[in-house]
């Protein structure tokens, strides 16, 4: 996973992700795996929500950031479940884009998500 450039960015993104997330009902979303996937993706953004908080609460000082850093990073190597997923995904690459190198493989990871789910 590539690393995060600056905190402004990170709070901006992830408020933008977590009204993605909420923007249309799970129900809507197409799973190919089941209920599994979608409830581990689920679960890894609810983990992601409570990091950025307690982040955004200590200002992201005493390595408060870390963990939002390893929430991110689960979500960005984690199967999406649907398209909403791989536009999080994307987001996050946008952002951090213009501060940071990406790795070939958070692109690889994303390209087989659009594979599996157009499949």
């Amino acid at each position: 996973m590539a690393s995060i450039a600056t905190t402004s960015d990170r709070r901006g993104f992830l408020s933008a992700g977590i009204a993605l997330a909420a923007a249309a009902p799970v129900a809507a979303a197409v799973n190919i795996y089941g209920p599994g996937l979608r409830a581990q993706w689920d679960a890894a953004m609810r983990d992601c929500i409570k990091a950025k908080a307690e982040a955004d609460a200590q200002n992201y000082l005493n390595g408060s950031g870390d963990a939002l850093v390893k929430a991110e990073g689960v979500l960005l190597d984690m199967p999406a479940p649907d398209l909403r997923a791989v536009e999080w995904k994307l987001r996050w690459c946008r952002t951090f884009s213009e501060d940071m190198i990406l790795e070939a493989r958070d692109f690889d990871t994303i390209l087989a998500d659009i594979a599996r789910l157009a499949a």
